[in-house]
């Protein structure tokens, strides 16, 4: 057959084609621009029969579908006239090739194999591809004679893990044990959600959503070599993140001070105080993202979009659910600053003690002494016979809250600042 497959792949379809006479030389074209293979079976003075084999990446279900999408659309782009007669999904044989590193020999090697491939990968001269250990051994006079820059053959040797980690025979009784594990699972999760009541709900949720994502986001990213994971999607997704996570940031620290009644423009923040609102919002955004590449390697994975006659109403389903939980995931994020700065309010309000840092925000407790020259102000009187917090300010002002009158506005080195260590403490100015 003409062709050549990609190196990574986990299925091979094979698909029968029927091609007019007209259109032979165009498809000719069309397939060696292809990584596909093919075979011309028949011809007759109207259409020529073709066997086209096309690699595909993903599970072993729809797989065929997969390529007969493929396959049609890639006719289209070029107009080619063809139609498929027949599709099926060719078994994987038994003894397939592999991969073994040729390293330079180490004679004193007293170590495991896969421990010395870990600390000497670095330095491979090549690979040889052969269906085991032994067989690639004995291929290194062949790998020198292509590559004489390696080096004589007895300074080289072979490594690789043990053959029976490189069978692609699949034990059956590993499978059911796996799965009749993964059910005892899901049923005792089950069962103890049932007993323990809404306690559960959500982490039981969240983990039944965690684990397919976590088996997507693998599928993203051992499909990178592919060149599968190269699409706009993921790489889009992923260089949003680091500003998502700075936004987010930002956001968290909008929602606590407006607890005090602060906008975030009006306080002076250091890098290090955004560094920390942004290390605190990563989790949620770094989840969101987990999600997001999961619904996306999912999708790919099982060939989502090619089963069934609406590719593209599943495709928007899982764009919509990924927003949807992207949303839903950061608006309890800041639900839950806007919550912490209420709850930190109200506890200074009630019981006072120290300040409290959140979100790169931790105020300090001063007294205040206005002088004798008048003080001008926005708010509230100043307070000078109990602490306040101090926030520094920016464009020059700095505020004070007091937990009975609330913030007050004051111009920067207007009023003397005493720093104390609670706002239980009491002030020079009424010892």
């Amino acid at each position: 057959m003409e062709g050549e497959f990609p190196r990574h792949y986990d299925h091979e379809v094979r698909l029968g084609v029927r091609v007019p006479q007209a259109q032979g030389a165009a498809f000719l074209a069309l397939v060696r621009g292809q990584p596909w293979r093919f075979l011309e079976v028949a011809a007759t003075p109207e259409h020529r029969d073709y066997d086209v084999h096309l690699p595909v990446s993903g599970a072993a279900v729809g797989s065929a579908v997969a390529a007969a999408t493929r396959f049609r659309k890639a006719c289209d782009r070029s107009g080619v006239d063809a139609r498929i007669t027949t599709s099926a999904r060719l078994r994987s044989r038994p003894n397939s090739t592999h991969a073994y590193l040729v390293l330079p020999d180490a004679p004193t090697r007293r170590i495991p194999a896969a421990l010395f491939l870990a600390l000497t990968w670095w330095r491979a001269k090549g690979r040889v591809h052969a269906q085991s250990l032994t067989e690639a051994r004995a291929r290194v006079p062949e790998f020198v004679a292509r590559n004489p820059e390696a080096g004589p053959a007895e300074a080289l040797t072979v490594v690789g893990l043990p053959d029976r980690i490189h069978t692609s025979d699949r034990n059956p009784v590993l499978g059911a044990v796996a799965l009749g594990v993964f059910l005892l699972v899901c049923g005792a999760m089950l069962f103890y959600a049932w007993r323990a009541g809404d306690v559960v709900i959500g982490p039981l949720i969240t983990t039944m959503i965690a684990v397919p994502c976590l088996f997507g986001l693998w599928q993203v990213l051992i499909r990178i070599p592919e060149s599968l994971a190269n699409t706009w999607f993921p790489l889009i997704i992923t260089v949003l993140a680091i500003p998502a996570m700075v936004a987010l940031g930002d956001f968290s620290l909008t929602v606590y001070l407006d607890a005090f009644g602060i906008g975030a423009d009006e306080v002076a923040l250091s890098g290090i105080s955004r560094f920390a609102a942004t290390t605190e919002s990563a989790p949620r955004v770094l989840q969101a993202l987990v999600v997001s590449l999961g619904l996306f390697g999912l999708i790919r994975h099982f060939h989502l979009v090619t089963i069934g006659g609406a590719p593209f109403l599943i495709g928007v389903l899982a764009v919509l659910f990924g927003l949807a939980y992207v949303l839903g995931a950061l608006t309890d994020q800041l639900r839950e600053d806007a919550a912490q700065g209420e709850a930190h309010v109200e506890t200074y309000r009630a019981e006072g003690g120290e300040s409290r840092f959140h979100s790169g925000v931790e105020p300090a407790v001063v007294c205040v002494d206005p002088g004798e020259d008048p003080v001008t102000r926005v708010g509230p009187p100043l307070t000078t016979d109990r602490p306040v917090l101090y926030f520094a300010g920016a464009n020059d002002v700095d505020l004070l809250w007091d937990r009975e009158e609330g913030v007050t506005r004051v111009p920067r080195f207007s009023v003397a600042l005493t720093p104390v260590d609670t706002l239980d403490d009491p002030c020079p100015a009424t010892d």
